[in-house]
């Protein structure tokens, strides 16, 4: 991955956080106004708006220190980590919301 790829990453990865903060707090906010959780949702769901966001600005400060050690193209496989968090959190709240 050259460097602007590498900036470019840094910065979609940025956004995608923002993208999941609020995706967490909506999500999680309609499911409280629907349902009654069970303990383990009300121990778990608190916990996920905080690490919605966190997956992908770990991923950018990853990919900015992968870039540093060795620039690789397997680096581009990083961005789906939290486009498989967004997706399978999700599917989660659209079951939950039903």
């Amino acid at each position: 991955m050259g460097l602007p790829g590498l900036v470019l990453g840094v910065i979609a990865q940025c956004v995608f956080a923002g993208v999941q903060a609020m995706l967490g707090i909506f999500a999680i906010s309609s499911i409280l106004d629907r349902r009654t959780l069970n303990a383990v949702e009300q121990a778990v769901l608190p916990h996920c708006i905080w690490l919605l966001p966190a997956v992908p600005l770990g991923v950018a400060a990853l990919l900015v220190g992968a870039w540093f050690a060795r620039p690789a193209l397997l680096s581009y496989w990083w961005h789906a980590l939290p486009v498989a968090t967004f997706a399978l959190f999700l599917a989660y709240a659209m079951v939950k919301m039903d």
